[in-house]
């Protein structure tokens, strides 16, 4: 990925959102994170920037903070191409 990829947020914060893709891999499962389902609609709490795009941390969902795997400790988001507006 090129240094000077900036993606732009597709949502912003306060923005009800609705989850399109709930096919979490095994390792999240396993860690009995609290994730999105399909259906519900959720409202974006934060906007993370990520190096492949944006990550949204969700007013409904509140998870622990962890050692993630970049190294950084924070609570854990998720990839904003699982959502759509609602």
């Amino acid at each position: 990925m090129s240094e000077d990829y900036n993606p732009i947020a597709r949502f912003h914060v306060g923005q009800p959102i609705v989850c399109v893709d709930a096919k979490w891999p095994a390792m999240v499962t396993a860690s009995k994170l609290q994730v999105p389902d399909l259906g519900p609609v959720y409202h974006v709490r934060a906007i993370e920037p990520k190096p492949w795009g944006y990550g949204v941390l969700l007013a409904e969902i509140n998870n622990p903070v962890m050692k993630l795997s970049s190294g950084r400790v924070a609570e854990p988001s998720f990839d904003e191409d699982r959502f759509m507006p609602a």
